[in-house]
């Protein structure tokens, strides 16, 4: 039988934010995206017992962008937000 770990790191925040432009009009926008902390990464690795004292081992890393589209307060949909 196989041994098998998983494990990661996942850099998500929910975002919002609000602006008002020179002319009074307000736009909002929120949505899930990265925290700027670090990256997405998960990682699968284990190991299985061949028989005769032979074993094989594997890991397998995955970077990812698992950032979500942002809608606005009118619906439509916006950039992701970046937290600077």
């Amino acid at each position: 039988m196989a041994d098998v770990t998983i494990s990661g790191i996942l850099d998500q925040a929910y975002t919002s934010s609000a602006a008002t432009d020179g002319a009074g009009v307000k736009s909002t926008a929120k949505g899930v995206s990265s925290a700027n902390n670090g990256t997405n990464e998960f990682t699968f690795s284990g190991s299985e017992d061949l028989g005769s004292g032979m074993k094989a081992n594997f890991a397998i890393n995955v970077q990812t962008d698992i950032s979500a589209t942002a809608v606005s307060a009118a619906g439509a949909p916006v950039a992701p937000a970046t937290t600077v």
